[in-house]
């Protein structure tokens, strides 16, 4: 990711807000006690190397709408914050967890996830890592489904299943309607992340974005 329009300089203070100024954490060293002082639902950090996303994630309240307008530090901002979906309560689920993010022009947020169905940048960025539940994660990108959030398309963003039937049910409808041909292998009995955000096609014949990856614990 080389876009000249992205300078970190400039949108920081929006992001992470007054109390994170100067704030000089970097991956992997992440202080979660450090963190929470800021603010208490952090929990826990995203990261994809040779792009702008390297930011704290929060959980996401049951008004949704609030880390839309409000960013780290909980002060207005249209950057918003990086949160895991409500329904997680803050936990990682034992089949998907999903994350959501802002689509910015400036190339901040979650931008680089749309960018991910475009074979070249896939090939330099295959993989998301996490700090969640005290551990980190890598995410390797396997699919990638164009979808209208707003009309009731909810197969992209499943947060509940009955059993690991029901779950491998779900993978195969995500890899068939997938717009990335990784050829990352996954199984039913693979944990795996979520990464959801808009997306602005000239087409207009969908809204939202999300891609998946396999996770994998690993060691900083």
């Amino acid at each position: 990711m080389s876009d000249a329009r992205y300078d970190p300089k400039e949108i920081y203070r929006s992001i992470f807000g007054e109390k994170m100024r100067g704030h000089g954490q970097k991956w992997p060293r992440i202080d979660l006690a450090e963190l929470r002082a800021v603010n208490p639902e952090t929990v826990g950090w995203i990261y994809m190397p040779l792009s702008p996303i390297s930011y704290p994630v929060v959980k996401e309240r049951r008004d949704p709408r609030y880390y839309l307008t409000h960013n780290f530090s909980g002060e207005p901002s249209i950057h918003g914050a990086i949160c895991m979906d409500f329904r997680h309560g803050g936990v990682m689920p034992p089949y998907c967890t999903f994350f959501h993010g802002h689509h910015m022009k400036d190339w901040s947020m979650f931008m680089s996830i749309v960018e991910l169905a475009n074979p070249p940048f896939l090939a330099e960025h295959p993989s998301i890592f996490l700090f969640l539940d005290g551990r980190y994660f890598e995410a390797r990108i396997f699919a990638g489904v164009c979808y209208w959030a707003h009309k009731g398309e909810k197969l992209a963003e499943r947060a509940a299943f009955r059993d690991r039937a029901d779950y491998a049910g779900w993978l195969a409808e995500i890899q068939e309607q997938s717009v990335i041909d990784a050829g990352v292998p996954v199984t039913p009995e693979d944990r795996v992340a979520a990464f959801c955000t808009c997306a602005y096609p000239r087409e207009k014949t969908f809204n939202q974005f999300a891609a998946y990856g396999v996770l994998r614990e690993t060691i900083p």
